[in-house]
């Protein structure tokens, strides 16, 4: 009896564990190829329409009305990153696909879009980096040949890396209907972001060689001289405006920061951010949710993006804590396990929701990706 016994409790832990296995396999989404491959930009919308490329590819690809289409007049060259204003889209493009080489900053307005026409010159220093835009401002990021970091406490300080004397960095800015572009603050860090509040702008930046980063502000002439109150020193993945005039920044360690220029407030999450940053809107068009792109260990599964809820009006919560898609009593996905499967194991570096609610992200090295059909693909 006792051996019958046995092996009757054998079968049933067989039995369960095999439908464990079945249930995993049912989870498991069939991957298909990516149409935008690589590194996507991330993507921006401007008048309705998601313009998105690959990084290092030569095509602006376009989202509107539930289909994917092309601009009539690309930027030329390689194109590093896209951004827009209220009425222009800016493309920072090299013809060589290095960064510190010669990169040139063209601009298109929404007229010349609809009319097939042309893009124009902005220009930019020859090392500029990152690119963003807010309101009716265009800024860049660029690494600079001479000059020294300043640590925390103001003392200088130079940085060795990889044999080369690099200084540090430095923003440049112009209005959306630029010709050309003026440095706004020298002897930074590394842009990582834009926000508007309708009053004032706000610029992220990190510390890519362990110093100064934090959030600060542009009033549309001077760059202040020091990061707002409770942003000095964090390493800012990038910055996003809610719609109750507050802006809130993700820092690499962890912090998400909400605020203005008055101060910025820290909530401490555990998490890495890659510095995606998006807004989700439920059927009625309510803003419910932030989205910020997620970055686990080297072998993690643990990537893709999280979410967190947001009050009534869209301001920020911080009641609220971040949760992975599909657990929280809002989410922009119906299936966690399908998600598991799929976009978790990619970091978000881009994240957008289209006006006909489908919901990109872009990824490192995987593609574009499309939330479709109740789970994450690549977008065919």
């Amino acid at each position: 009896m006792k051996v019958w016994g046995i092996l009757c409790v054998a079968a049933v832990l067989v039995a369960c564990n095999q439908d464990h296995i079945f249930f995993s396999i049912a989870q498991e989404v069939d991957l298909v190829d990516p149409k935008i491959n690589g590194t996507p930009t991330t993507p921006v919308e401007l008048d309705g329409t998601v313009y998105v490329a690959s990084k290092l590819g030569g095509t602006v690809h376009t989202y509107a009305d539930g289909a994917w289409g092309g601009m009539a007049k690309q930027p030329g060259g390689h194109i590093l990153a896209l951004a827009v204003t209220e009425g222009y889209l800016f493309a920072l493009t090299t013809f060589n696909g290095d960064p510190a080489g010669s990169v040139t900053l063209r601009s298109i307005g929404l007229t010349e879009i609809q009319n097939n026409g042309d893009w124009k010159t902005v220009g930019a220093p020859r090392r500029s980096q990152s690119l963003y835009a807010a309101g009716t401002r265009v800024f860049v990021g660029v690494m600079t040949d001479t000059g020294t970091f300043k640590d925390d406490d103001g003392t200088e300080a130079v940085v060795e890396v990889s044999s080369t004397r690099v200084s540090g960095f430095e923003i440049w800015g112009g209005t959306e209907d630029a010709t050309d572009l003026a440095c706004l603050k020298e002897k930074t860090t590394f842009l990582t972001g834009a926000a508007f509040d309708g009053t004032t702008y706000y610029l992220a930046v990190n510390r890519p060689y362990a110093h100064g980063g934090g959030i600060y502000t542009f009033d549309g002439s001077t760059v202040s001289n020091a990061a707002v109150s409770g942003s000095k020193g964090l390493d800012m993945a990038g910055i996003l405006a809610l719609g109750d005039n507050s802006v809130v920044g993700a820092a690499r360690n962890g912090a998400l920061l909400y605020g203005n220029s008055g101060g910025f407030t820290p909530l401490l999450t555990g998490v890495t951010f890659t510095g995606a940053m998006g807004l989700w809107k439920n059927e009625s068009g309510e803003v419910r949710l932030l989205l910020l792109g997620a970055q686990g260990g080297s072998t993690s599964t643990t990537h893709g993006y999280r979410e967190m809820a947001l009050g009534s009006d869209g301001a920020f919560d911080a009641a609220s804590r971040l949760s992975s898609p599909g657990s929280g009593e809002n989410s922009t996905i119906t299936n966690a396990d399908k998600y598991e499967s799929s976009l978790r194991r990619h970091p978000v570096v881009g994240i957008i929701q289209a006006p006909d609610r489908t919901l990109f992200a872009a990824t490192v090295k995987n593609g574009l990706w499309a939330y479709r059909n109740d789970e994450w693909n690549a977008e065919e």
